[in-house]
């Protein structure tokens, strides 16, 4: 019952009432399962006892309506419980259906609602959590929280509605008989399940160890391929996934051999008491067509009692083995769930909004949430619309802190960031990120074609607008003359076909693409010689005069156009100035301009 309300709290109004007419289909499966026996019946009364086609009365009436004699009433009985039977048939394949329907459209429902939950997840979240984390969740304990835990929630209250109606039957046929067959069944499932039950738990609890630890170790593999190959190192990948495999595969096969055995030690039993049942029957019933008939409806029935009864316990072993599995995922479910609709969200993305003046830093501090020491804290700074600024400072200075919060993916703990006067919050954050084109230093590159990469996730892309701003960026002569399909080119799996320098320029092509309002470099031309990034810049302030660009940059000659230069160094601005006076003035940048020099 508890995994019922846990299922009900994580589905829609539609998939609950899904559910429920799911549930009416079983049930009338269980009631066809009811007819189907019963039809056989008469059929078995009409060829063990020739009184019963000359004296009941309903038969009488039956021959008189339709003009039958004794021979014609036994087929009709026979293809009428052919029919009943057929029904009976295309009733469960319909229930069968049905189930799969339902079960699939959940499935589809819970990973949108979790694949959509973990995108709208704060930035500091995907910061902190494993992108594996979130993969293996989505893509293994979704699946394993439906197909192990909700379907089987419900095949059982199918299978539970046909051993109720048919063991109604039989007791009302013979109820101590029918109490013999009901006890036996139900202890024999009742010790195999509590004999097993741990164990199937405890294989369950692996398998979500098993698919974490193997998605982190291929990733990290296949990440780290070159390094492999040069040291010559993959039998150290190779054992560890080796000895995971081999445990869970032990563990699959023990699970499947628990859950199929029963039923083979139950048929092996069911002989035996189908026997003691005919022997019984015969010993207290000296009326052969009557002991015939009993005999038929037992036989009948345990042909469907006990695959219902096995199928409940296979059911409950599935929840147990898949229970770890959902009450991982079962919390991002429930949140997921929770959230609006997609209209609502819609009506959410807040105010349009143009950048027209400034942006102010407002004794802005920040620190992560599991970091007790403040990374930034800006007691005032200012960047002007249409001026180029330049971000600089030793490692770990708050840099790359300072630019997140500038686009909104980080929030601070105290102050306040202005954009032209309006504190920036949620009701205009899209409209504040489209006009930004972002570049960082270590860029996405799907394994796609040129045009896709640069058009990234957006449907209609204009390739004259591409070739425009691959020209601006640099990329266009490498891309025209020494691809092969030019900018049809597939990449490759992170660019891999493209030098660092070139997935760079891809990078700031993508976001020159969106015709950007500002400009963010996050130390995006590192990899390229400094000839390059100097012509690429002198292309940027050519192309975009009055665009603003804000420029992280370790290379400080760079910045020697800058209007501003922000000096940051252990999260605060220790100095800012034009290139030229922080040169003259401040030793740290002093410093820091010979290095590169150097």
């Amino acid at each position: 019952m508890n995994d019922i309300k846990k299922i009900i709290k994580i589905l829609t109004n539609k998939e609950r009432n899904q559910l429920i007419y799911l549930s009416l289909t079983q049930f009338l499966s269980g009631i066809m399962d009811l007819f189907g026996v019963i039809s056989i019946i008469p059929f078995l009364a009409a060829v063990s006892n020739q009184k019963f086609l000359n004296e009941n009365i309903y038969v009488i009436k039956l021959k008189d309506t339709f003009n039958l004699n004794n021979e014609e009433t036994i087929i009709y009985f026979a293809l009428l419980s052919i029919f009943l039977l057929t029904l009976n048939q295309a009733i469960k394949v319909f229930s069968g259906w049905y189930s799969s329907y339902v079960n699939e459209n959940i499935w589809s429902s819970l990973h949108r609602k979790s694949f959509r939950y973990f995108l709208e997840q704060p930035y500091e979240y995907h910061i902190n959590t494993n992108s594996n984390q979130i993969l293996e969740k989505l893509n293994i304990r979704v699946n394993a929280a439906v197909v192990g835990v909700v379907g089987p929630t419900f095949s059982i209250i199918g299978y539970s509605f046909t051993c109720f109606f048919l063991f109604l039957m039989l007791f009302i046929a013979n109820p101590a008989v029918t109490a013999s067959l009901l006890i036996f069944t139900g202890l024999f499932y009742l010790l195999v399940f509590s004999l097993l039950k741990k164990k199937i738990e405890n294989y369950g609890e692996f398998a979500p160890k098993y698919s974490a630890k193997t998605f982190k170790l291929v990733d990290q593999a296949l990440r780290s391929i070159k390094d492999i190959k040069m040291k010559n190192n993959n039998k150290y990948y190779r054992d560890q996934v080796d000895l995971l495999r081999k445990e869970f595969v032990r563990n699959q096969i023990n699970k499947n051999f628990f859950g199929i055995f029963p039923r083979s030690l139950l048929e092996t039993f069911s002989y035996a008491f189908a026997f003691g049942i005919a022997i019984y029957l015969v010993k207290t019933n000296a009326i052969f067509s009557s002991t015939f008939i009993l005999l038929g409806i037992y036989a009948f029935s345990m042909q469907k009692i006990f695959p219902a009864a096995q199928g409940i316990y296979h059911q409950l072993s599935l929840i147990k083995f898949f229970k770890p599995s959902l009450n991982i995922i079962y919390n991002e479910l429930l949140e997921s769930t929770k959230k609006v609709d997609e209209k609502t969200i819609k009506n959410l993305e807040g105010e349009n909004f143009s950048f027209s003046d400034q942006i102010q830093f407002n004794n802005v501090e920040f620190k992560y949430n599991r970091s007790k020491e403040k990374v930034l804290s800006i007691d005032k700074a200012e960047i002007k619309r249409g001026s180029f600024v330049g971000i600089t400072g030793k490692t770990g200075a708050g840099k790359t802190t300072f630019i997140d919060i500038l686009l909104g993916l980080l929030n601070p703990v105290s102050g306040q960031i202005l954009i032209d006067g309006k504190k920036l919050n949620k009701n205009f954050i899209n409209s504040w990120r489209s006009q930004i084109g972002y570049v960082p230093q270590f860029s996405f590159m799907a394994d796609d074609t040129v045009i896709n990469n640069i058009a990234l996730g957006l449907k209609k892309v204009d390739l004259k607008q591409i070739k425009k701003v691959c020209k601006i960026a640099k990329i266009d002569d490498f891309i025209e003359n020494s691809l092969p399909l030019k900018y049809d080119t597939l990449i490759g799996e992170n660019g891999i076909r493209l030098s660092g320098g070139q997935r760079q320029r891809i990078s700031l092509a993508r976001a020159l693409y969106k015709n950007p309002n500002i400009i963010v470099l996050d130390e995006a031309t590192n990899s390229l010689d400094s000839i390059t990034e100097k012509n690429i810049l002198n292309s940027l302030l050519e192309n975009y005069k009055n665009i603003t660009i804000i420029m992280i940059a370790h290379r400080l000659s760079i910045l020697e156009k800058c209007n501003n230069i922000f000096l940051l160094e252990e999260g605060k601005i220790l100095d800012s100035g034009n290139y030229h006076s922080l040169l003259k003035r401040n030793l740290t940048f002093k410093e820091m301009n010979e290095s590169n020099i150097k």
